[in-house]
């Protein structure tokens, strides 16, 4: 039973990114423009965190075992870890205006799905990596499996850092259609990931 939970509770995960990067493709965000030009970016946090939601609330309820005993060493790690991603979070959001990156800018604007983020985030912790989120995401997923080591964790975790490279080459992708040159540049002296890492500039790792 706590097996076939398990693969559903996979399958949960894996539906929930797929229409993640589904709604932020831009085919589906030109058709649904067409009657909710202002409000797409909110309409689609809000799809987003609903979908997370219930899904942290499935793993909270669940009740499979941990695979292995967390000693004292493994929280303080799991601790560390969990608060360095919480900081690079906040200092990656910091870079942007969080009414329009929440999608709120909308009720008090008339600017069009087309016209947010005119401009490249090129400063702050993207001048080292072009992706703070994303790292800051896979930070979390270690931390959060340590601190809880269950089945229902590991398979978050394992989703997630499948999905983590994907996400980034969808999002690189509109990027470079939206700002061209500047972006290839741009990808070109930063890594995506990992500081100072020459191999990793022009790839999602």
């Amino acid at each position: 039973m706590i097996e076939r939970e398990w693969i559903v509770y996979a399958l949960a995960w894996i539906v929930y990114y797929l229409l993640h990067s589904l709604l932020a493709g831009q085919f589906v965000k030109r058709c649904l423009s067409a009657f909710m030009a202002r409000y797409y970016r909110l309409f689609y946090n809000i799809i987003s965190l609903v979908g997370l939601a219930a899904l942290v609330t499935w793993l909270v309820l669940s009740e499979t075992p941990y695979l292995f005993k967390t000693t004292l060493g493994i929280q303080m790690l799991a601790s560390l870890l969990l608060l360095s991603g919480l900081i690079l979070t906040i200092l990656a959001l910091r870079q942007y205006n969080l009414s329009e990156f929440v999608g709120t800018s909308f009720f008090r604007k008339h600017t069009s799905p087309e016209t947010e983020f005119s401009s490249l985030q090129v400063c702050g912790l993207n001048r080292y990596i072009r992706h703070p989120l994303y790292a800051a995401q896979y930070i979390l997923t270690i931390g959060f499996f340590l601190m809880f080591p269950s089945q229902f964790m590991l398979v978050w975790l394992v989703i997630t850092w499948i999905y983590l490279p994907i996400g980034m080459y969808l999002e690189e992708k509109k990027l470079l259609q939206h700002f061209g040159k500047a972006y290839a540049d741009y990808r070109n002296k930063v890594p995506a990931i990992l500081p100072f890492c020459k191999k990793c500039k022009s790839c999602c790792i």
